[in-house]
């Protein structure tokens, strides 16, 4: 038998993240911070992806 509403494992709070633009403002940050940044938002990238390069078990592919 078929379920007409099936329970999702799908949570609220990860339907309404994908709705949220979680774009920031490099230049903005920095204006209302006043703030000097230690590394560049490319480096930091860089850094970001090393670190899960050497970790893959810290990222959180599941629920």
């Amino acid at each position: 038998m078929e379920k007409i509403n099936p329970k999702s494992s799908t949570k609220r709070f990860s339907v309404n993240q994908t709705c949220v633009d979680h774009t920031f403002k490099f230049e903005k940050t920095k204006k209302e911070l006043k703030c000097k940044p230690i590394v560049s938002p490319e480096q930091g990238i860089k850094r970001t992806i090393q670190y899960f390069e050497i970790n893959p078990q810290k990222l959180l592919l599941s629920n």
